[in-house]
């Protein structure tokens, strides 16, 4: 199955739960599953968080992109890969979080991640995210260097209802960098009233 097809599977899960609305939350891959869902099924979507996620990448982003990935296929590449995105993730001065993440890395199928996220860097949603119309909260951690600027600001700007969170003592994985201060933010965003929407004619 394709990436962009992904957010099938969240729609069939949905619907094997006997769920007709959700709130998602999601981080990179995960929240552009949700952007998906958000688009082609709006009245399934009732609130989105998004958390440090590109809907597309410039073109020498996508070429480092695509360097990044190659690693995965030389020897001993897994943990080149992994030492390397940590550090793009900002998250090197949290022991537990890199360690964990590079033990996770070993235990990777290299040429699927390798082939997923080549997928990812060449699919592009900016044509969907107009028909986004759930309340939309944008987070970005400002220590992300793995997620560029422009990709938060360039999805406020197409998101209709759509508003921005930056963390400032936070990389790419702010629920485990500043927990504390992130479920502050998604309680607070959560909790919010539904807004009066309305169609011109």
């Amino acid at each position: 199955m394709k990436f962009s097809a992904y957010w099938t599977v969240l729609a069939a899960l949905l619907d094997h739960l006997d769920i007709e609305a959700a709130d998602l939350c999601g981080l990179s891959k995960g929240a552009r599953v949700g952007l998906d869902l958000a688009a082609r099924m709006p009245t399934r979507v009732r609130r989105l968080v998004v958390v440090n996620a590109f809907a597309h990448l410039e073109q020498q982003d996508r070429l480092e992109r695509t360097r990044l990935y190659a690693m995965l296929g030389q020897p001993g590449g897994s943990q080149l890969w992994a030492n390397q995105l940590i550090a793009l993730m900002g998250v090197q001065d949290h022991p537990a979080i890199a360690n964990g993440f590079r033990r996770a890395a070993l235990q990777l199928n290299a040429t699927h991640i390798q082939s997923i996220f080549n997928e990812l860097i060449e699919y592009d949603q900016r044509p969907l995210l107009p028909q986004v119309m759930a309340p939309t909260m944008l987070v970005r951690g400002m220590h992300d260097g793995f997620v560029p600027e422009y990709c938060v600001e360039e999805m406020h700007r197409f998101i209709p209802y759509s508003s921005v969170v930056h963390l400032e003592d936070a990389g790419h994985l702010p629920y485990l960098e500043q927990p504390g201060a992130f479920n502050d933010h998604l309680a607070s965003f959560l909790g919010q009233r539904e807004p009066r929407l309305t169609l011109s004619t």
